[in-house]
């Protein structure tokens, strides 16, 4: 078991690098160029390689490295530049050695490996996967697009027909305005939420759900224990977007893991122990998490800055610049610029001499604070606070009919009474409505997403070999 700590920002490690990358930071976007992707690319196949931090020193071994990598697009300067961030990338990682976080072959990831042996991943077969996938029938959630199953199967078919059985989709009982309730006070625990939900709200539309935010905000200001929702998240609040629910999580100061409320969609009470398993892993890739926030708290620079201005040559004037008056009847601005633009030449960026990053080798700890995280771990803000399960009570009728069917004054009605009142429990939405709202917002996701990848340059930026 191998698990992969990055943030969304980053891009993934599975995407073939073009001729120029997009760099995203908080904001703006600079661009690599083909030098520098060509450096990384690099890079990367060296660090993929077994002990690859150990064969620095070997002079053989590196000339082995360059001669099989067929660098000979490159110059001398930027082998020099490689070398130098190699160094540097070994020092950092025997400097985490003990943490048991790696250096992956891609910028700003960083993996944790869990062997079969491990008790962890053994924890993982035994208890978790055969608890669930013993879980009875009409509580199985399969992909949208499998249709209804008969008997049970794997967590994931590899089958041609791709049908996927999802233990916990973050993407199921999402927040819904006018559809989810809000606790009046956070709950501290995972069966917390079960105890509070009769001292619970629906505030309805979308402005009532961030003024009673609000007002819990103010409510709970004295509490030392409760961090209030960030005013940040409020103002972005889209009624029109998925809204996940994280878990609460506090971090030790021994690094051990404590759920403050309950995991959507996983419930407490049938699944303590899966509770205790995640909390495990979430404890054991804490330093993998804290390295890649150290790596975002100390952006580095670009390796080879790229001025358009200044490190493009015109072979031909700029139509413009030789003609002034483009209104003369025999002037072609089209055709004019057309041999401007084919006539540019670029030349090849050199970079710096390697210095090394202002990141400092000793990460940023998440000991001792509060965080919040979705079970598949690629949604944490350790300082933006969001409406997360602490405050939203489980919305999944199918938990309700059990707690209510379980109190014990609902154990002296007949049990006709017993079916009415948990059929027309209000609030509450059955697997199927939540099944179709998932539907929707994955399809409404996918149409824009092809909205935005419809819209193309007028100008192709991979046109220039930088």
């Amino acid at each position: 078991m191998q698990v992969k700590a990055y943030t969304k920002l980053e891009p993934s490690p599975d995407t073939p690098a073009a001729r120029l990358t997009p760099l995203y930071n908080a904001y703006n976007v600079a661009w690599k160029t083909k030098w520098e992707v060509t450096i990384i690319e690099h890079s990367a196949r060296i660090r993929s390689e077994p002990g690859w931090a150990q064969k620095l020193d070997d002079k053989s071994a590196v000339q082995e490295w360059l001669s099989r990598l067929g660098i000979s697009d490159l110059t001398q300067e930027h082998v020099d530049y490689l070398l130098a961030e190699l160094r540097y990338y070994a020092r950092l990682q025997r400097a985490n050695a003990a943490s048991g976080a790696m250096l992956s072959t891609v910028d700003m990831v960083w993996t944790m490996g869990i062997s079969d042996s491990d008790p962890l991943a053994q924890d993982f077969k035994h208890h978790v996967v055969s608890m669930l996938e013993g879980d009875c029938l009409s509580h199985q959630d399969w992909s949208h697009s499998a249709g209804p199953q008969s008997t049970p199967r794997p967590i994931a078919d590899h089958s041609p027909n791709h049908r996927t059985r999802h233990l916990v989709s973050p993407s199921l009982y999402t927040l819904r305005f006018n559809m989810t309730r809000l606790l009046d006070q956070p709950a501290t625990s995972p069966a917390g939420a079960f105890d509070l939900c009769s001292y619970s709200c629906m505030p309805g539309s979308h402005a009532a759900w961030k003024q009673a935010v609000r007002e819990l905000n103010q409510r709970m200001s004295g509490d030392s224990s409760f961090v209030p929702i960030s005013e940040e998240y409020l103002d972005k609040l889209d009624p029109e977007e998925r809204h996940w629910l994280p878990a609460d999580i506090y971090v030790n100061d021994d690094g051990s893991v404590a759920f403050k409320s309950y995991i959507n969609n996983l419930h407490p009470g049938r699944f303590p122990e899966a509770y205790r398993f995640i909390a495990g892993v979430i404890a054991r890739c804490l330093p993998a998490l804290e390295q890649v926030l150290t790596d975002w708290a100390h952006l580095r620079n670009l390796r080879m800055p790229y001025d358009w201005e200044t490190s493009v040559c015109e072979t031909v004037p700029h139509p413009k610049d030789s003609h002034g008056v483009v209104d003369d009847p025999e002037f072609d601005y089209d055709d004019e610029e057309d041999q401007w633009y084919a006539g540019l030449v670029e030349t090849m960026p050199t970079p710096d001499v390697f210095s090394e990053p202002s990141r400092p080798l000793v990460p940023y700890s998440l000991r001792n604070k509060d965080l919040q995280v979705v079970v598949k771990m690629d949604n944490v803000y350790p300082s933006v606070r969001v409406v997360s399960t602490s405050i939203v009570p489980p919305q999944q009728k199918e938990w309700w009919v059990d707690e209510v069917k379980h109190s014990p004054l609902m154990r002296h009605l007949p049990l006709f009474a017993q079916e009415e009142i948990t059929t027309n429990v209000e609030m509450l939405m059955p697997f199927d409505q939540a099944s179709a709202i998932r539907e929707m917002l994955d399809e409404k996701l996918l149409v824009d997403h092809n909205r935005f990848n419809s819209w193309s340059s007028p100008y192709d930026p991979t046109r220039f070999n930088l």
